[in-house]
């Protein structure tokens, strides 16, 4: 079972759309601010992705490791990694 706050979070669309993209490019530092990462994730605006990052700092979803975000419980960044992987690897190998 996920966790109350960790739930909350990833019921929120660019909550979730971050937190898979954060999986997918490892830990980024700043770069989730510039236009590149937003664009390429399907999040939106720089601003949209400061509010998500707000929220999962605030929920203890996310915690800022020297510059970078990092996910608070490790068994919750497997499961986005075990769940989201295969889609992603699913829509390249169609794509292909």
């Amino acid at each position: 079972m996920i966790h109350g706050n960790t739930s909350r979070s990833f019921n929120a669309l660019k909550a979730r759309l971050l937190l898979v993209a954060l999986i997918r490019e490892g830990t980024p530092r700043g770069e989730i601010y510039s236009s590149s990462f937003p664009r390429k994730h399907n999040l939106g605006s720089a601003s949209s992705v400061q509010r998500a990052v707000e929220r999962l700092l605030a929920d203890e979803v996310l915690e800022r490791v020297n510059g970078a975000y990092e996910f608070t419980d490790i068994f919750f960044k497997h499961w986005i990694q075990r769940e989201f992987g295969r889609t992603y690897a699913c829509s390249v190998t169609r794509s292909a």
